[in-house]
């Protein structure tokens, strides 16, 4: 599982990891482990120049790997480092706690995967994706990725959490993850919660992706058109190609009823593969 450790269990591997004599250079490093199949090593880590650098690049590539069946290598380095201290020992103790800490923080991420996968099940047209608090979020890479996965089968992604816990850095790195020249960004504020300034911005964007787009925008700024017009107008062009929509802090718009009108509209008739709200 890649990064996917709270911020402070990070930092506490870090810290053991440097007390560690394994950790002196590549060859004590690499006599931890018994098989090929945990060796998690990439190349350059053997070009480590000093104790932390080994230290990052190894905890960096033990968060990517599982074995076969599905157990994080860093649980099994944490298991298997404990055991070459004796009982009593300090660093075993402490590496004996982290083991704990560590086994946890991973199991509590596979609940939150199997309850993002029901979630599909049960809504498979609007996948519904509830942040935990952020001790749990931070880093989370794993995740992230199986986000994407589901978010293939649905046309429409909800991201739902309190304020705070990381939901529109979510949102961000699944965009940076996509073909940014087809990735639309809306972030709601209070004072710009307008139909008016959604559909101008749609069209700007839109006018970016096709060869006769160029006045789409002077045409809605300047025209008589309806909404209900313009709206058409945004949904004709969204449909004619894939493109991925993300509309942030949605729940600035609840008490407006010409934006929610919208959005019924919108989630409707776009054909659009991917429209992420939070």
């Amino acid at each position: 599982m890649s990064g996917g450790l709270p911020k402070e269990l990070n930092h506490r591997c870090r810290q053991v990891f440097l007390q560690c004599d394994e950790f002196k250079d590549y060859d004590a490093l690499i006599a931890v482990f018994v098989t090929d199949e945990l060796l998690p090593f990439k190349s350059e880590i053997r070009n480590a120049n000093n104790r932390k650098q080994l230290v990052d690049f190894c905890l960096e590539d033990l968060l990517q790997k599982r074995i076969k069946s599905g157990k994080p290598v860093l649980e099994i380095f944490l298991a298997t480092l404990k055991d070459k201290y004796e009982v009593g020992n300090a660093l075993h103790d402490e590496l004996a706690a982290l083991y704990r800490d560590v086994h946890l923080a991973f199991t509590k991420i596979e609940v939150l995967s199997k309850q993002i996968q029901l979630s599909y099940q049960q809504f498979p047209d609007v996948l519904s994706f509830n942040l935990p608090g952020e001790e749990l979020f931070a880093g989370r890479k794993q995740l992230i990725h199986e986000f994407l996965s589901l978010s293939k089968k649905t046309r429409i992604v909800a991201i739902i959490g309190i304020p705070g816990v990381g939901k529109t850095s979510l949102m961000k790195q699944v965009a940076s993850q996509l073909e940014l020249n087809r990735v639309f960004w809306y972030e709601f504020h209070p004072e710009l919660a307008s139909l008016n300034h959604i559909l101008i911005t749609l069209a700007q964007f839109i006018e970016k992706q096709i060869d006769n787009g160029d006045n789409l925008t002077f045409t809605f700024k300047s025209s008589e058109l309806s909404d209900e017009q313009r709206i058409a107008i945004i949904i004709k062009n969204l449909n004619h190609h894939r493109y991925y929509l993300f509309f942030d802090s949605v729940d600035l718009i609840e008490k407006n009823s010409k934006i929610e009108s919208f959005f019924s509209i919108f989630k409707t008739e776009v054909n659009t593969k991917h429209n992420f709200y939070q």
